[in-house]
């Protein structure tokens, strides 16, 4: 038995700050006494509620009042989705023919659900990347120049190296709350289920 936050929320909202009878769930989810027994049990046993074997009563636990305070996933209509996925390949495209970065990006690949039907929340997106073909003197002056406009010069050896992939990540995602994008290997993108959206 599984229940979505509205359900839960429909309950937790009617009684946050008082024990509430079975009868009282059951008139407030609109279900039969049947249904609510084992509503009340199952919420009960995934920890959302605790039961008072004196008066028999119900209250929230912690974890039932985190369910109000925490955040819903945005939302966000297929229209929106699809116009930050063409933006997204748009600077796929740019990133591979500029001679600013020191990698290209091999492939793409949609892992959350797709396509979008109506609505959607932030899309899963994991790419690969392939170095650049460039000779040790452009790879250098571009490393340099990366890491100087991003003021990185000072931050070590490690994180001035592995820069490059970071700026890559950081103009993809272009401050978009609708695309969550990862670099992985190669390999573990060719083994992860989902939509290929850019192969170079």
């Amino acid at each position: 038995m599984t229940y979505n936050r509205k359900q839960l929320l429909k309950l937790f909202k009617s009684f946050r700050n008082s024990p509430f009878s079975f009868e009282e769930a059951s008139d407030a989810l609109n279900i039969d006494f049947v249904e609510c027994h084992k509503t009340l049990d199952n919420l009960k046993a995934k920890g959302y509620l605790k039961k008072s074997a004196i008066t028999e009563s119900w209250t929230l636990s912690i974890k039932g009042n985190l369910i109000l305070t925490a955040k819903a996933p945005r939302e966000f209509d297929r229209s929106i989705v699809m116009q930050k996925i063409k933006e997204l390949i748009n600077r796929v495209n740019e990133v591979n023919s500029s001679d600013k970065y020191i990698h290209n990006i091999k492939s793409m690949k949609i892992v959350s659900p797709f396509p979008v039907q109506k609505r959607s929340k932030a899309v899963y997106i994991k790419y690969c990347i392939e170095n650049k073909k460039v000779d040790s003197d452009e790879l250098r002056k571009r490393l340099s120049k990366l890491n100087q406009e991003n003021n990185r010069s000072s931050d070590g050896i490690s994180a001035y190296f592995s820069y490059p992939e970071k700026a890559i990540n950081k103009y993809l995602k272009s401050r978009s709350h609708v695309l969550k994008l990862e670099s992985v290997t190669s390999d573990e993108l060719e083994a992860s289920e989902g939509t290929v959206i850019f192969k170079a």
